[in-house]
């Protein structure tokens, strides 16, 4: 959805009676604590979900929900920072990490997480910059360094690195390829 389109159904919402809106709000509220899954999947996927129920779902833990959420090309970057901030489950930390609509912010705090899937997303998001890249190409881990190979933002000094330096065969195949793309 487009930002303009984003912009108008927030316009629209505003010129409403402040009495319906408050009764548009309490009705979004009920339908985020429905029992009822596919109507809070569906809240979870509106494209244009408010903010103060999208940060409600967002404390879900049912990963139909969160997914949904996570996915919603309109969702507040505010709302990945809650679940990236506050969600014990690793994979959907990973979920936001390769959100369109995570911020280099989110991807700095993710890139130091526990888990290796989540660094392994962070790792392979054209969105991560080359600092945080730098570090993730000294992981212990083989995917999260794979993933570091494949990410054209990883530059030259890193892949050139990955390429002769790295142990594992796969990481340095990959970097190779990747300076092809570059060079």
């Amino acid at each position: 959805m487009s930002e303009v389109k984003k912009e108008e159904a927030k316009e629209w919402f505003k010129r409403l009676p402040p009495d319906i809106r408050r009764k548009e709000m309490e009705s979004l509220e009920k339908a985020a604590r429905s029992r009822t899954l596919e109507i809070r999947v569906g809240l979870a996927m509106n494209p244009y979900l408010p903010i103060k129920i999208a940060k409600l779902l967002a404390k879900s833990r049912n990963p139909y929900i969160m997914r949904a959420l996570i996915e919603n090309p309109t969702v507040e970057p505010k709302v990945l920072s809650k679940i990236a901030n506050s969600s014990k489950n690793w994979l959907f930390r990973a979920w936001v990490a390769k959100s369109p609509n995570v911020t280099p912010r989110i991807l700095r705090k993710l890139a130091k997480d526990r888990h290796w899937c989540v660094r392994e997303e962070v790792a392979f998001n054209p969105k991560t910059s080359t600092e945080i890249l730098e570090k993730l190409a000294q992981d212990k881990q083989r995917v999260v360094r794979f993933m570091v190979a494949r990410n054209l933002n990883a530059g030259f000094a890193v892949l050139t690195r990955l390429a002769h330096e790295d142990k594992e065969t796969i990481v340095r195949t990959a970097a190779k390829e990747t300076l092809s793309k570059v060079e």
